[in-house]
């Protein structure tokens, strides 16, 4: 099930390429033409935007400079409201440490040379692709957990409750059977059971949430010195290949 999603998300894509050079339009929709799905074309970000507001797209892959506003502007303004899927951007003038740097903070999955290569080009499309499908796929799989999880609290939980404290009356007007000591210990058993469940699932489901999420080390950094703000000064941190944080506190 998994694989099969993720192929629909790969081969059936729809994807908008915005290129003002028309004969590197007919180029790239050209090498896009072998794959399922459909394929979107404009010659500025305004025409993008216009087809954008119509039209679910998985990708776009845009070239930097194009009448009027750029492709950056056309990335971020489409990070900014909240597209997750993957973003290209290509250039033949853009070509520096700072281009590249100002690309990838705008929200771009891969940057592209140009003149393009037919191999490379869909070599980095199909990449992006795939990570864009797998993170998909993980947050389906963090929605079924969520709701597994809230299943289990508010069904089997409160059920579990329920008879908990229909049996701590019981006990107190009446004195209890064999019978009925052995349910209550067992219902008593089950709640304990029920709640390390519980702590197991909502544990799992943090680890997940944690080891997938995006965290920006400068924002790492900062709320560890938030939180240490007594002993910040305390602090030693080295980089390199590496990032070492000790303290002596």
């Amino acid at each position: 099930m998994k694989q099969a999603i993720e192929n629909l998300l790969i081969k059936s894509s729809q994807i908008l390429i915005v290129e003002d050079d028309r004969q590197q339009l007919v180029q790239m929709v050209g090498w896009l033409a072998e794959r399922e799905g459909c394929i979107f074309q404009a010659r500025s970000a305004e025409q993008a935007q216009a087809i954008l507001a119509e039209q679910w797209v998985d990708a776009v892959i845009t070239d930097w400079q194009l009448p009027e506003r750029s492709g950056l502007d056309l990335i971020q303004d489409m990070r900014a409201t909240g597209f997750k899927g993957p973003l290209l951007i290509c250039t033949g003038m853009m070509l520096s440490p700072e281009h590249l740097k100002a690309a990838f903070e705008a929200g771009v999955d891969d940057y592209l040379r140009k003149p393009l290569n037919k191999i490379e080009f869909n070599t980095r499309l199909e990449n992006c692709m795939q990570l864009y499908a797998h993170r998909q796929i993980l947050g389906m799989y963090a929605h079924s957990q969520s709701r597994f999880i809230q299943f289990l609290s508010y069904q089997l939980g409160e059920g579990l409750e329920q008879i908990s404290q229909t049996q701590a009356i019981i006990k107190q007007q009446e004195a209890l059977s064999t019978e009925q000591k052995s349910v209550h210990s067992l219902t008593a058993d089950l709640k304990v059971q029920f709640n390390k469940l519980m702590d197991w699932a909502r544990f799992r489901f943090a680890l997940h949430h944690v080891q997938f999420s995006r965290i920006e080390v400068k924002d790492l950094l900062k709320s560890m010195e938030d939180s240490l703000e007594k002993n910040s000064h305390r602090l030693m941190i080295r980089g390199g290949k590496d990032l070492f944080i000790n303290s002596d506190s």
